[in-house]
């Protein structure tokens, strides 16, 4: 038996902030244990011989790559921040927070990963590239991003898997719209949680989805409606 549309609402809800766990994980460096991940994560998938562990050798192996990927991904855009005009337009973005919101936006979609985007984003803000006024609308359009993939999934599907991705984008749209004019004390509120950017990034992704799940969750019946 499917479930309704209300029940799934939650699940995406839960399923988000479970993703934040990705980015908290790469702003603490995460990634440089990936080695050893792959290599307990090959050695289990390997060896193991009952079917339900080899699976999750495979998930351990999997996990490791993914941060190894993100890791070279922000050892590669290092190098920028050795020409002064990707620091300058860093500052020129800084004043255009929709247009940040947008760019952040169409990269998810295209990378299919929220973690990816804000993974770069961290790399960039660790070399001095970005600032947190940079980052927050990054943060935001990043969120709006992942309802691409939902949707693209969802193309070929039942009606309510439909109505799960347009509820799903209806409610990070609404988040974005909350947040978006309060984004100056919410980078001030950061800034009292953590020292660093990396940590600064992670903070603003789990509270922005800790929102949606606070005030959507008891609104799934009315948006499944």
């Amino acid at each position: 038996q499917t479930i309704s549309v209300a029940q799934a609402i939650p699940l995406l809800l839960g399923a988000n902030m479970g993703a934040t766990l990705t980015v908290q994980l790469i702003a603490f460096n995460f990634y440089d244990f990936s080695p050893l991940i792959i290599a307990v994560g090959f050695f289990i998938a390997s060896y193991a011989r009952r079917k339900r562990v080899k699976s999750i050798g495979t998930s351990i192996l999997g996990f490791g790559f993914i941060f190894l990927g993100l890791h070279l991904l922000t050892v590669g855009l290092r190098p920028l921040s050795a020409y002064p005009w990707v620091r300058e337009g860093g500052l020129i973005l800084q004043d255009w927070p929709l247009l940040m919101i947008m760019i952040s936006a169409i990269l998810t979609a295209f990378l299919h990963s929220c973690a990816a985007t804000l993974g770069i984003a961290i790399a960039l803000g660790s070399e001095g590239i970005l600032t947190l006024q940079n980052v927050i609308p990054i943060v935001l359009g990043a969120n709006i991003g992942t309802c691409a993939t939902a949707g693209m999934a969802s193309l070929h599907g039942p009606v309510e898997g439909k109505r799960v991705a347009v509820a799903h984008a209806l409610i990070k749209l609404l988040g974005v719209a909350l947040v978006a004019p309060f984004m100056a004390p919410f980078t001030d509120d950061l800034t009292r949680m953590a020292q660093t950017l990396p940590r600064q990034i992670a903070y603003a992704h789990t509270l922005f989805n800790l929102g949606l799940l606070v005030l959507f969750l008891p609104l799934s019946t009315l948006l499944a409606g």
